[in-house]
């Protein structure tokens, strides 16, 4: 029984300390680059959420003008100005799901494609 057979042969192993520092950095760079290109998503994201509050901002406003006006129905039309206020919120809500999500695929490929690099793929 020997161990050296089963031992997993990965860069930082092989490489001793220079090895170890060349993973260390290579890992922090990473690292640094998703955090930089999560904090620019993390910001998109909440210029988009202050622009939705806006346009819920502007629905009540109409809403309240309607009443206003003496005209009490309960739905405003989907068409004009509600329409139109209607459609960006549904819009932002979705580019705000699609962002979130591709932060979520972005860590997971930047994960991946480290692991790929440095030899550490999960093989049983």
């Amino acid at each position: 029984m020997s161990d050296n057979t089963d031992a997993k042969s990965t860069p930082a192993s092989s490489g001793g300390v220079l090895g170890n520092l060349k993973v260390g950095l290579k890992v922090l760079f990473t690292e640094l680059k998703w955090t930089v290109s999560k904090m620019v998503r993390g910001y998109e994201i909440k210029q988009m959420d202050r622009r939705l509050e806006e346009e819920y901002a502007l629905l009540g406003k109409l809403a309240r003008q309607r009443m206003d006006s003496g005209n009490k129905q309960a739905a405003m039309p989907r068409d004009g100005e509600a329409g139109i206020i209607l459609s960006q919120i549904e819009f932002l809500e979705q580019e705000i799901k699609f962002l979130h999500r591709e932060i979520d695929t972005s860590r997971e490929e930047t994960l991946q494609r480290r692991k790929s690099e440095l030899g550490l793929n999960d093989e049983d």
